[in-house]
């Protein structure tokens, strides 16, 4: 039987959507940190062990790769979640040139993965 995650880490640059889904997860009895940046991510990672990361979509792509290899690096046994947002219809995507703008219409939902 796989070991159910209990501590998650959730790193992304916008302060009110890594809060709210910070609160989500700890009212589903989840213990849940928050980083802001690379590198305050890279220290809560290096004093505490996480049973999950989840990088958010709004971490421009080479970040997520860094922090992902960073993770597997320190800590093999974390499992991580990278969110990719193919569009939401405004502003600058993370992944995207700046400016640029998806049909939210078109997103789908690649995969669902249970914590």
């Amino acid at each position: 039987m796989e070991k159910i995650a209990r501590r998650i880490l959730c790193v992304g640059t916008y302060a009110e959507l890594v809060h709210t889904r910070s609160l989500i997860f700890a009212q589903a009895g989840y213990s849940v940190k928050q980083a802001h940046t690379k590198e305050e991510a890279k220290r809560v990672l290096a004093r505490e062990s996480f049973d999950v990361v989840i990088l958010e979509h709004c971490i421009h792509m080479k970040e997520r790769h860094a922090l992902a290899a960073f993770v597997k690096q320190t800590s093999p046994q974390t499992r991580i979640l990278v969110l990719h947002a193919s569009g939401s219809g405004s502003g600058s995507h993370a992944d995207g040139p700046p400016g640029s703008q998806q049909d939210p219409r078109k997103c789908r939902l690649i995969r669902v993965i249970e914590l």
